[in-house]
């Protein structure tokens, strides 16, 4: 490892082998929230947020299908976060988050899930799920 000083001289000498350039703006990313069954129609038109590598916040909405797109980012890892909170009508959710004690946090995204269907009747997890033959990158 050079110390500091080495650095400073090595960056400001003219010929030198380092090359600091911006981040470039061209990625792209895509992503869907899926049921067990391989549907997302369950999380049409919830709300995201996408923070990029930059810090740079791309808001939007899954479509009809559950799919998200963010172009044009800083390339690199982004962060996708759903942390709209419920605004429903369901009284059971409403009242979870305004009852006098502990009320809790629900986003819409929980609401969502939890309204989706199960493959197994017993709830356990399935082994694979049809969108993964789709994917890139399935968790």
């Amino acid at each position: 490892m050079i110390s500091r000083d080495e650095f400073i001289k090595e960056i400001n000498h003219p010929v030198n082998g380092l090359m600091l350039i911006c981040p470039s703006r061209d990625g792209s990313t895509s992503f869907q929230l899926v049921d067990e069954f391989g549907s997302g129609v369950s999380y049409a038109g919830a709300f995201y947020e996408v923070i990029d590598i930059e810090g740079v916040v791309y808001n939007g909405s899954l479509n009809a299908e559950g799919k998200g797109e963010v172009s044009s980012h800083y390339a690199g890892p982004v962060c996708l976060r759903f942390k709209t909170n419920y605004a429903g009508s369901n009284d059971y959710y409403s009242s979870l988050q305004k009852r006098d004690n502990y009320p809790l946090m629900i986003t819409d995204l929980q609401v969502r899930a939890e309204q989706t269907r199960y493959v197994n009747h017993d709830s356990t997890r399935t082994t694979s799920n049809p969108a993964g033959e789709h994917a890139d990158y399935f968790l």
